[in-house]
Protein backbone atom coordinates (compact mmCIF):
# COMPACT_ATOMS: atom_id res chain seq x y z
CA UNK A 1 0.00 0.00 0.00
CA UNK A 2 2.54 2.19 0.68
CA UNK A 3 4.52 1.70 -2.53
CA UNK A 4 1.13 2.65 -4.69
CA UNK A 5 0.73 5.92 -2.32
CA UNK A 6 4.30 6.89 -3.58
CA UNK A 7 3.41 6.02 -7.15
CA UNK A 8 0.16 8.06 -6.77
CA UNK A 9 1.98 10.66 -4.72
CA UNK A 10 4.51 10.95 -7.46
CA UNK A 11 2.17 11.36 -10.41
CA UNK A 12 0.45 14.32 -8.17
CA UNK A 13 4.04 16.22 -8.39
CA UNK A 14 4.58 15.42 -12.36
CA UNK A 15 0.85 16.68 -13.25
CA UNK A 16 2.02 20.18 -10.84
CA UNK A 17 2.65 23.00 -13.05
CA UNK A 18 6.08 23.28 -13.33
CA UNK A 19 6.99 26.49 -11.72
CA UNK A 20 8.67 29.23 -14.31
CA UNK A 21 12.19 30.04 -13.54
CA UNK A 22 13.98 33.21 -13.80
CA UNK A 23 17.80 33.98 -14.72
CA UNK A 24 19.47 37.28 -15.69
CA UNK A 25 22.80 38.41 -17.69
CA UNK A 26 25.22 40.98 -17.88
CA UNK A 27 28.47 41.87 -18.82
CA UNK A 28 31.06 43.95 -17.41
CA UNK A 29 34.23 45.64 -17.85
CA UNK A 30 36.30 48.22 -16.24
CA UNK A 31 36.69 49.23 -12.27
CA UNK A 32 32.90 50.89 -12.38
CA UNK A 33 30.73 47.84 -13.72
CA UNK A 34 33.06 45.95 -11.64
CA UNK A 35 32.04 47.84 -7.84
CA UNK A 36 28.54 48.22 -9.18
CA UNK A 37 27.84 44.41 -9.54
CA UNK A 38 27.12 43.40 -6.25
CA UNK A 39 24.53 45.60 -5.36
CA UNK A 40 22.86 45.23 -8.59
CA UNK A 41 22.59 41.70 -8.41
CA UNK A 42 21.35 41.77 -4.62
CA UNK A 43 18.54 44.10 -5.40
CA UNK A 44 17.39 42.05 -8.17
CA UNK A 45 17.09 38.78 -6.13
CA UNK A 46 15.13 40.87 -4.04
CA UNK A 47 12.53 41.25 -6.64
CA UNK A 48 13.06 37.49 -7.98
CA UNK A 49 16.05 36.60 -10.31
CA UNK A 50 17.14 33.57 -9.15
CA UNK A 51 20.31 33.01 -10.47
CA UNK A 52 23.15 35.71 -12.34
CA UNK A 53 25.46 34.67 -14.61
CA UNK A 54 28.13 37.88 -15.07
CA UNK A 55 30.46 37.88 -18.68
CA UNK A 56 33.75 39.36 -17.85
CA UNK A 57 34.58 41.47 -21.05
CA UNK A 58 38.38 41.79 -19.95
CA UNK A 59 41.51 39.56 -19.77
CA UNK A 60 40.38 36.77 -16.75
CA UNK A 61 41.85 37.58 -13.41
CA UNK A 62 43.37 34.88 -10.79
CA UNK A 63 44.42 35.33 -7.58
CA UNK A 64 47.48 34.01 -8.57
CA UNK A 65 48.18 36.24 -11.49
CA UNK A 66 47.25 39.53 -9.20
CA UNK A 67 49.55 42.42 -10.04
CA UNK A 68 49.74 45.75 -8.75
CA UNK A 69 47.95 46.99 -11.62
CA UNK A 70 44.70 44.45 -11.12
CA UNK A 71 41.73 46.73 -9.41
CA UNK A 72 40.96 46.09 -6.32
CA UNK A 73 37.50 46.23 -8.05
CA UNK A 74 38.44 43.68 -10.28
CA UNK A 75 39.64 40.89 -8.09
CA UNK A 76 36.30 41.30 -5.21
CA UNK A 77 33.62 40.84 -8.24
CA UNK A 78 35.66 38.05 -9.22
CA UNK A 79 36.74 36.09 -6.52
CA UNK A 80 35.19 37.09 -3.56
CA UNK A 81 31.85 37.09 -4.99
CA UNK A 82 32.12 33.72 -6.04
CA UNK A 83 31.06 32.24 -3.03
CA UNK A 84 27.37 32.80 -3.99
CA UNK A 85 25.61 30.30 -4.96
CA UNK A 86 23.36 32.15 -7.07
CA UNK A 87 26.39 33.94 -9.09
CA UNK A 88 28.32 32.22 -12.25
CA UNK A 89 31.46 34.24 -13.55
CA UNK A 90 31.92 33.38 -17.43
CA UNK A 91 35.10 34.56 -19.45
CA UNK A 92 34.49 36.57 -22.09
CA UNK A 93 37.18 39.08 -23.44
CA UNK A 94 35.20 39.96 -26.69
CA UNK A 95 36.08 43.24 -27.20
CA UNK A 96 36.74 44.41 -30.83
CA UNK A 97 38.78 47.15 -29.85
CA UNK A 98 42.06 45.76 -30.11
CA UNK A 99 41.73 44.51 -33.84
CA UNK A 100 40.72 48.13 -35.35
CA UNK A 101 43.91 48.06 -36.81
CA UNK A 102 43.01 44.98 -39.43
CA UNK A 103 38.96 45.32 -39.25
CA UNK A 104 36.41 47.93 -40.82
CA UNK A 105 34.08 47.16 -38.66
CA UNK A 106 33.16 49.77 -35.75
CA UNK A 107 29.76 48.82 -33.92
CA UNK A 108 31.38 48.06 -30.65
CA UNK A 109 28.44 47.57 -28.42
CA UNK A 110 26.41 45.45 -31.03
CA UNK A 111 29.58 43.71 -31.49
CA UNK A 112 29.87 42.70 -27.87
CA UNK A 113 26.50 42.83 -26.85
CA UNK A 114 24.77 40.39 -29.12
CA UNK A 115 27.30 37.19 -29.09
CA UNK A 116 26.94 37.41 -25.20
CA UNK A 117 22.78 37.88 -25.16
CA UNK A 118 22.70 34.95 -27.87
CA UNK A 119 25.04 32.65 -25.31
CA UNK A 120 23.31 33.88 -22.26
CA UNK A 121 20.05 33.19 -23.97
CA UNK A 122 20.70 29.24 -25.18
CA UNK A 123 22.30 29.20 -21.60
CA UNK A 124 18.85 29.75 -20.30
CA UNK A 125 17.74 26.86 -22.67
CA UNK A 126 20.27 24.25 -21.36
CA UNK A 127 19.21 25.30 -18.26
CA UNK A 128 15.40 25.50 -18.33
CA UNK A 129 15.00 28.86 -17.20
CA UNK A 130 11.98 30.28 -18.62
CA UNK A 131 12.33 33.85 -18.37
CA UNK A 132 15.60 36.14 -18.38
CA UNK A 133 16.98 39.71 -18.92
CA UNK A 134 20.00 41.15 -20.12
CA UNK A 135 20.19 44.24 -18.67
CA UNK A 136 23.63 46.75 -17.42
CA UNK A 137 24.77 47.15 -14.09
CA UNK A 138 23.12 50.35 -13.90
CA UNK A 139 19.84 49.22 -14.97
CA UNK A 140 17.41 48.09 -12.32
CA UNK A 141 14.10 46.87 -12.88
CA UNK A 142 11.24 48.58 -11.08
CA UNK A 143 7.89 46.09 -10.69
CA UNK A 144 5.13 49.94 -10.42
CA UNK A 145 2.22 47.42 -10.21
CA UNK A 146 1.31 46.51 -6.51
CA UNK A 147 -0.71 44.36 -4.84
CA UNK A 148 -4.04 45.23 -3.36
CA UNK A 149 -2.37 45.13 0.63
CA UNK A 150 0.85 47.10 -0.96
CA UNK A 151 -1.47 49.67 -2.06
CA UNK A 152 -3.60 49.89 1.29
CA UNK A 153 -0.60 50.05 3.28
CA UNK A 154 1.58 52.50 0.76
CA UNK A 155 2.09 55.27 3.37
CA UNK A 156 2.81 52.74 6.44
CA UNK A 157 6.54 53.28 6.75
CA UNK A 158 6.67 50.22 9.25
CA UNK A 159 9.81 47.98 8.08
CA UNK A 160 8.62 44.78 10.07
CA UNK A 161 5.73 44.19 7.73
CA UNK A 162 7.40 41.38 4.73
CA UNK A 163 9.86 43.67 3.33
CA UNK A 164 12.84 43.59 2.31
CA UNK A 165 15.54 46.62 1.94
CA UNK A 166 19.39 47.29 0.54
CA UNK A 167 21.86 48.20 3.25
CA UNK A 168 25.27 50.11 2.01
CA UNK A 169 27.42 47.68 4.23
CA UNK A 170 28.75 45.17 2.06
CA UNK A 171 25.17 45.42 0.22
CA UNK A 172 23.16 43.25 1.98
CA UNK A 173 20.20 42.22 2.09
CA UNK A 174 17.76 42.32 5.10
CA UNK A 175 15.09 40.68 5.25
CA UNK A 176 12.06 42.06 7.54
CA UNK A 177 9.60 39.51 8.97
CA UNK A 178 5.88 39.64 9.42
CA UNK A 179 3.69 37.18 11.00
CA UNK A 180 1.64 36.75 8.50
CA UNK A 181 2.63 33.70 6.72
CA UNK A 182 0.19 34.45 3.54
CA UNK A 183 2.67 37.38 3.53
CA UNK A 184 5.92 35.95 3.67
CA UNK A 185 5.41 33.39 1.37
CA UNK A 186 4.16 36.04 -1.42
CA UNK A 187 5.64 35.83 -5.04
CA UNK A 188 8.70 38.07 -5.68
CA UNK A 189 7.33 41.40 -7.25
CA UNK A 190 8.88 40.47 -10.82
CA UNK A 191 7.88 37.10 -10.86
CA UNK A 192 4.13 38.08 -9.77
CA UNK A 193 4.30 40.82 -12.61
CA UNK A 194 5.39 38.16 -15.16
CA UNK A 195 3.40 35.13 -14.40
CA UNK A 196 -0.09 37.50 -14.18
CA UNK A 197 0.75 39.06 -17.45
CA UNK A 198 0.74 35.29 -19.27
CA UNK A 199 -1.86 33.97 -17.40
CA UNK A 200 -4.21 36.93 -18.01
CA UNK A 201 -2.65 36.01 -22.18
CA UNK A 202 -2.65 32.40 -22.24
CA UNK A 203 -3.85 30.61 -24.88
CA UNK A 204 -3.26 27.33 -27.28
CA UNK A 205 -1.90 29.52 -30.09
CA UNK A 206 1.33 28.94 -30.41
CA UNK A 207 1.57 32.16 -32.76
CA UNK A 208 0.13 33.86 -29.55
CA UNK A 209 2.36 32.85 -27.17
CA UNK A 210 4.94 36.15 -25.50
CA UNK A 211 8.02 36.20 -26.65
CA UNK A 212 9.20 39.22 -24.84
CA UNK A 213 8.16 41.64 -21.91
CA UNK A 214 9.47 45.41 -23.25
CA UNK A 215 10.50 47.95 -20.11
CA UNK A 216 11.04 51.42 -21.08
CA UNK A 217 14.10 53.10 -19.19
CA UNK A 218 13.75 56.22 -17.15
CA UNK A 219 17.41 57.91 -16.65
CA UNK A 220 18.14 58.61 -13.48
CA UNK A 221 20.87 60.60 -11.36
CA UNK A 222 22.14 63.63 -9.27
CA UNK A 223 20.89 67.23 -8.81
CA UNK A 224 24.17 69.03 -9.63
CA UNK A 225 23.35 72.06 -7.67
CA UNK A 226 21.29 70.70 -4.78
CA UNK A 227 23.70 67.62 -4.42
CA UNK A 228 27.43 68.73 -5.44
CA UNK A 229 29.74 66.20 -5.63
CA UNK A 230 32.10 67.39 -3.84
CA UNK A 231 30.15 67.20 -0.37
CA UNK A 232 27.77 63.82 -0.67
CA UNK A 233 28.80 60.65 -1.82
CA UNK A 234 25.76 57.76 -2.85
CA UNK A 235 26.77 54.27 -1.94
CA UNK A 236 24.01 52.55 -4.13
CA UNK A 237 22.50 53.63 -7.14
CA UNK A 238 18.70 53.64 -5.99
CA UNK A 239 20.48 56.65 -3.94
CA UNK A 240 20.21 58.90 -7.04
CA UNK A 241 16.15 59.78 -6.75
CA UNK A 242 16.09 62.20 -9.93
CA UNK A 243 15.03 62.30 -13.10
CA UNK A 244 12.72 64.58 -15.73
CA UNK A 245 9.61 65.99 -14.86
CA UNK A 246 8.39 64.54 -18.26
CA UNK A 247 5.87 61.86 -17.71
CA UNK A 248 7.21 58.71 -17.90
CA UNK A 249 4.53 56.97 -19.70
CA UNK A 250 5.05 59.64 -22.81
CA UNK A 251 8.74 58.43 -22.89
CA UNK A 252 10.09 57.89 -26.24
CA UNK A 253 10.59 54.03 -26.54
CA UNK A 254 13.93 54.86 -27.21
CA UNK A 255 16.81 52.32 -24.98
CA UNK A 256 14.34 49.88 -23.78
CA UNK A 257 15.72 46.31 -22.89
CA UNK A 258 13.45 42.95 -22.81
CA UNK A 259 12.44 40.17 -20.50
CA UNK A 260 12.91 37.29 -23.00
CA UNK A 261 10.93 33.96 -22.98
CA UNK A 262 13.56 31.85 -23.23
CA UNK A 263 12.35 28.89 -23.96
CA UNK A 264 10.69 30.23 -27.40
CA UNK A 265 13.03 32.55 -28.63
CA UNK A 266 15.58 31.85 -30.79
CA UNK A 267 17.10 35.27 -32.26
CA UNK A 268 17.49 38.72 -30.40
CA UNK A 269 19.14 42.01 -30.44
CA UNK A 270 20.68 44.55 -27.74
CA UNK A 271 17.34 46.75 -27.97
CA UNK A 272 14.85 43.87 -30.28
CA UNK A 273 13.07 40.52 -30.23
CA UNK A 274 13.29 38.76 -33.43
CA UNK A 275 12.42 35.36 -34.06
CA UNK A 276 10.80 32.45 -32.01
CA UNK A 277 11.15 29.04 -32.43
CA UNK A 278 8.24 29.01 -34.57
CA UNK A 279 9.87 30.97 -36.99
CA UNK A 280 7.44 33.87 -36.80
CA UNK A 281 8.35 37.43 -35.06
CA UNK A 282 8.06 37.33 -31.52
CA UNK A 283 5.70 38.69 -29.65
CA UNK A 284 6.16 41.19 -27.36
CA UNK A 285 4.70 43.37 -24.96
CA UNK A 286 5.60 46.97 -24.02
CA UNK A 287 4.82 47.25 -20.09
CA UNK A 288 3.37 50.15 -18.80
CA UNK A 289 5.79 52.45 -16.52
CA UNK A 290 3.02 53.58 -14.68
CA UNK A 291 1.36 50.21 -13.69
CA UNK A 292 3.41 47.59 -14.39
CA UNK A 293 7.45 47.85 -14.88
CA UNK A 294 10.30 50.15 -16.15
CA UNK A 295 13.89 50.57 -16.40
CA UNK A 296 15.75 52.75 -14.03
CA UNK A 297 18.60 54.22 -16.08
CA UNK A 298 21.43 55.18 -13.69
CA UNK A 299 23.88 56.33 -16.44
CA UNK A 300 26.72 58.35 -14.96
CA UNK A 301 24.44 60.01 -12.41
CA UNK A 302 27.14 61.71 -11.03
CA UNK A 303 27.05 64.24 -13.68
CA UNK A 304 23.00 64.89 -13.47
CA UNK A 305 19.85 62.95 -15.12
CA UNK A 306 21.38 61.58 -18.78
CA UNK A 307 19.62 63.61 -21.19
CA UNK A 308 18.82 65.84 -18.84
CA UNK A 309 21.99 67.30 -18.06
CA UNK A 310 22.10 70.80 -16.78
CA UNK A 311 18.67 71.55 -17.34
CA UNK A 312 17.90 71.53 -13.60
CA UNK A 313 14.00 72.91 -13.82
CA UNK A 314 13.26 69.83 -15.60
CA UNK A 315 14.07 67.71 -12.28
CA UNK A 316 11.98 65.90 -9.74
CA UNK A 317 12.98 63.76 -7.31
CA UNK A 318 11.22 60.20 -7.70
CA UNK A 319 11.70 58.17 -4.90
CA UNK A 320 9.65 54.85 -5.71
CA UNK A 321 12.42 52.75 -5.50
CA UNK A 322 14.43 54.04 -2.48
CA UNK A 323 11.46 53.86 -0.61
CA UNK A 324 10.88 50.42 -1.08
CA UNK A 325 13.95 48.95 -0.58
CA UNK A 326 16.50 51.17 0.83
CA UNK A 327 17.43 50.57 4.14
Amino acid sequence: NNSNDDKNNNNNDNKQIKKARFGACTMIQGNTSHERLHQWIEYHRMIGIEHFWVFINEPWSSPSSTTSSTSTSTVQSQFQLQHLPYVTFIPYNFDIRPHYNHTTYRHMYIFIQIPMQMQCLYMMKKYDFEWVTTTDVDEYILVTQQQNDDINNKNNKNKNKNTQSMSSSNFTVTNHTSDDDDNNDREPELQRLVNSIVSSSSNNDENDKIGGLCLNSIPFGRNTPIEPKETMTFPLLIDYIWRDKEDPSLRAWKHYKFIYNARLVIDLGVHYLYRTSNGNKAKEIRLDVMDQARINHYKNPDAGVYMVNRKYDRYMNDTIMFDRYRQ
